[in-house]
């Protein structure tokens, strides 16, 4: 019996499917097939019943299955300890982060490097979903994406690691007749245009839908340049929307040219978090950045989960 054995037995039982098995984890068909049957030929059980309706697992296979879990967590844990003292790690290590959670990425980088001169790493600026769409097809390794509180559907495919809560704020130029509100209500924002990143980022559209249930909403331009977005509320032509989570230390924010202020009436609460793939074993490095992130989250953030 091989471990190799146990991470299919247990794609096979997650999509009950020998293709899509085999798809996930870039192996062909007939070798997955040939590892299942002499994993069951040397267990001398069946493990699986194949029907029209797809592969389910037998009463042996299930029990069988979560052993191999448990197995396959124990060898995880193994391989960090062994790893853990190898600071010679080479390699790339990409990061899928969302717009507006920028603030720790160059203390993250600086201190990460330190450690690990040998790793590449390559931040992607995109939307939670498309984040977690990349991860989950391994063309990122991390993502640190932001959900609506106590709603995250994903966890047969991705690990979720909770670091922190915040919501949307308005944000609104110092010049702008709201700056010297404390919070703002749907109504009043409806009435000014908005700039906003695009229906790629899900936690502002959503939003902004919310938005729309008070009026219609007046829309000036939508950018994925963060940058632009920025410039634009500071010079008063709209009004933009950012996580607060980590505004305390955005130089438009701390200069004062940016006032972001609390929307009131709207349930826009957000849950920020380190994301991975459950198909492939928990590599040491990605810990020792996720550990890293949060060092440099603690200043900002003071309630972060451990």
């Amino acid at each position: 019996m091989r471990i190799e054995d146990l991470v299919y037995l247990l794609e096979i039982a997650r999509t009950r499917s020998f293709s899509t098995a085999a798809n996930n984890l870039h192996i062909s068909q007939p070798s997955i097939s040939q590892a299942i049957k002499k994993l069951e030929d040397e267990l001398n059980t069946n493990l699986f019943i194949r029907s029209r309706a797809g592969i389910t697992l037998t009463e042996i296979g299930e029990d069988i299955a979560r052993k191999a879990q448990a197995i396959l967590k124990l060898v995880e844990e193994i391989n960090n300890v062994s790893n853990m003292f190898d600071s010679e790690y080479t390699g790339k290590l990409s990061i899928g982060v969302i717009p507006n959670i920028l603030t720790p990425i160059p203390g993250t980088i600086n201190t990460f490097k330190k450690s690990y001169p040998k790793i590449d790493l390559e931040f992607v600026e995109d939307g939670s979903q498309q984040i977690m769409d990349q991860v989950k097809n391994n063309e990122l390794d991390i993502g640190i994406i932001a959900t609506p509180n106590n709603l995250w559907g994903d966890e047969d495919l991705l690990v979720y690691k909770k670091l922190a809560v915040g919501e949307v704020m308005a944000c609104v130029g110092k010049n702008s007749p709201l700056a010297s509100f404390r919070s703002l209500t749907p109504e009043q924002i409806i009435n000014y245009p908005i700039v906003h990143f695009g229906s790629r980022f899900a936690s502002i559209t959503n939003f902004i839908n919310e938005l729309r249930k008070f009026g219609e909403v007046k829309t000036l331009f939508s950018s994925t340049n963060n940058e632009i977005s920025k410039r634009v509320i500071t010079e008063g032509l709209a009004i933009g929307f950012m996580l607060s989570t980590f505004l305390s230390e955005d130089l438009y924010v701390k200069s004062g040219d940016i006032i972001p202020l609390p929307v009131t009436d709207i349930p826009n609460g957000l849950t920020f978090g380190c994301i991975y793939s459950k198909k492939l074993s928990f590599p040491p490095i990605y810990n020792e950045f996720i550990k890293v992130f949060k060092s440099q989250l603690t200043p900002l953030v003071p309630n972060l989960f451990n």
